[in-house]
């Protein structure tokens, strides 16, 4: 964490231009994503980070793990609600898809 606020230090005049809340949530998950490459990485929230694209592993944090809302979500990290509901919804076929199995049989639609 003391990392990346010395990252959004040096990026200060970005983060002004810009969303400094979007900006600081980037660059510390630019520093967890390389914390998960380390071997000893373990955990829900780095498995997430593994399964999922970044955006996708870190909408599934804010909104599972510390339980912000949509509108939060959508705020804290610069988007449109929309663009979070619906890397939700991807994230979630994903999950499904790994929680399946690769070799479970898929129902077809009805």
């Amino acid at each position: 964490m003391a990392e990346a606020l010395g990252d959004l230090a040096v990026n200060w005049k970005q983060a002004l231009s810009g969303s400094p809340a979007a900006l600081a949530w980037d660059l510390l998950g630019d520093r967890v994503r390389a914390a998960l490459r380390a071997p000893a990485a373990a955990g829900e929230s780095e498995a997430l980070q593994r399964m999922l694209p970044p955006l996708q592993a870190d909408l599934v944090i804010l909104r599972h793990k510390l339980t912000l809302g949509t509108a939060e979500s959508a705020g804290l990290l610069g988007l449109d609600v929309s663009t979070v509901v619906s890397n939700l919804a991807a994230a979630r076929r994903t999950l499904s898809g790994a929680a399946a199995g690769p070799g479970a049989a898929r129902r077809p639609p009805c």
